[in-house]
């Protein structure tokens, strides 16, 4: 498991999986301890799973690939995700380039930085999505419902910020 988060109501936890395997989001049941689900992701390297208040969206930050996967979730019997989309954010796909060496070496080159999404939380109110990319060292205030940037933040440069939790005043 790369990743988990807890329903607000407490009857479904959400994990994602990755690493050199298959990439899935599985919504497990809390009683029973059955996974309900299993949804193909592109990817899912990161911390980045963030549930909606009312436990009817469901957002995964998508590592690398530059997305973050939206998940209209049902409850109809059983929880289930019945929709998913991305929010593909032109903003996070290529951060600009970076000059850089090759380990042990001096001949510098510029290339094109992927956006490598890690962390996520959404606002009480369910309008504003946060995001934190590894590679560009920033944190992202997006519209949750489009993706368009609200504000960006920028850390000291290799701070690489992961991890994000919102207090909740």
């Amino acid at each position: 498991p790369e990743a988990f988060a807890l329903s607000p109501d407490g009857k479904t936890i959400a994990v994602t999986t990755g690493g050199s395997g298959k990439h899935t989001l599985n919504l497990v049941d809390t009683e029973s301890g059955k996974i309900r689900q299993a949804l193909p992701l592109v990817r899912a390297q990161s911390s980045g799973i963030v549930w909606s208040p009312d436990s009817s969206m469901l957002y995964v930050a998508g590592g690398n690939s530059g997305q973050i996967f939206v998940f209209k979730v049902e409850t109809v019997g059983q929880r289930r995700a019945t929709e998913q989309t991305a929010l593909d954010v032109p903003e996070l796909a290529i951060i600009g380039s970076r000059t850089v060496a090759a380990p042990g070496s001096t001949d510098k080159q510029k290339f094109n930085a992927p956006a490598y999404l890690w962390g996520l939380a959404l606002s009480s109110d369910s309008k504003t999505l946060y995001v934190t990319n590894l590679s560009n060292d920033s944190l992202y205030a997006l519209d949750a419902a489009t993706g368009a940037l609200k504000g960006k933040i920028t850390f000291a440069r290799e701070s690489r910020p992961g991890a994000l939790r919102l207090s909740p005043d």
